[in-house]
């Protein structure tokens, strides 16, 4: 075959190649742009926790701090590895696209461990937050054990509750006088509330009756597992992201004379 010949096979090949590549490179930069937005919300989403769902956390023997601290690490870890997936692109260099393929895939995994540990937190936190609670409740009043004690208010006057199982679990502590419980028991205003000598009567018309424990339980899972869902859905989106500059990234090392 002669060389006109093939220079006529050759160039509609280079010519379908490059628009296959120029089609990647504005997937690509969707990507990033949709990555940088979510880098944003998994920011918004660790700040929410840190916020609102500390101090009920707190309350569990997992770290009130570490949820919030994995989620805004990471959030911001997404952003500028998206922002970096612009720069990259831009640049149109292989190295660069090939190292953020590399960061993409460790942030990968990151976030899928992340995802998943807030997931199987789940099927803990029965046992965890039983355990927390009864520490709460054992050193509720202590001098220095403000912050359970603030903790523990904080959650039976939020989600309207009284003790761990039941209110009567209060019956015994050091802090209150017999068939007593704390403040934050109580229903509506608290002035015009009795919560000491309380019989089932009583009790019933004055306080929350109910036990904490259920209750937490049901909203730190509620919370945290959708929370836990997305992160495992990003870390997939992240696969795409990788694919896009790895090939993108080849067909300019393998033809640098025909920059696409």
């Amino acid at each position: 075959m002669s060389s006109p010949e093939k220079m006529e096979i050759i160039e509609p090949a280079k010519k379908d190649l490059g628009m296959v590549v120029n089609c990647m490179k504005i997937m690509m930069m969707i990507f990033n742009v949709i990555f940088l937005m979510t880098g944003v919300l998994v920011l918004a989403l660790g700040i929410y926790v840190k916020v609102a769902l500390s101090q009920y956390i707190a309350l569990g023997t997992l770290d009130e701090q570490a949820p919030p601290f994995i989620l805004i690490s990471v959030g911001f870890a997404i952003v500028v590895v998206g922002a970096s997936g612009i720069f990259c692109l831009m640049k149109n260099k292989a190295i660069l696209l090939f190292v953020f393929a590399g960061f993409v895939l460790l942030l990968f995994f990151i976030l899928l461990g992340a995802g998943i540990a807030l997931v199987v937190y789940r099927e803990k936190l029965m046992t965890d937050t039983m355990v927390g609670l009864k520490k709460a409740m054992k050193n509720y009043g202590k001098d220095g054990e403000e912050a359970l004690t603030v903790g523990f208010d904080f959650v039976q006057s939020k989600l309207k509750c009284c003790g761990i199982k039941e209110y009567t679990d209060w019956n015994n502590h050091q802090s209150f006088e017999k068939k007593s419980v704390p403040q934050s028991c109580c229903k509506g205003d608290v002035s015009k509330c009795t919560y000491q000598d309380l019989d089932h009567k009583t009790a019933a018309m004055q306080i929350h009756t109910q036990g904490c424990h259920v209750l937490l339980v049901d909203f730190i899972s509620e919370n945290l597992g959708p929370i836990g869902g997305i992160a495992v859905g990003i870390s997939l989106f992240l696969v795409l992201g990788a694919v896009l500059a790895v090939f993108i990234g080849r067909s300019i090392r393998n033809h640098p004379d025909n920059p696409v």
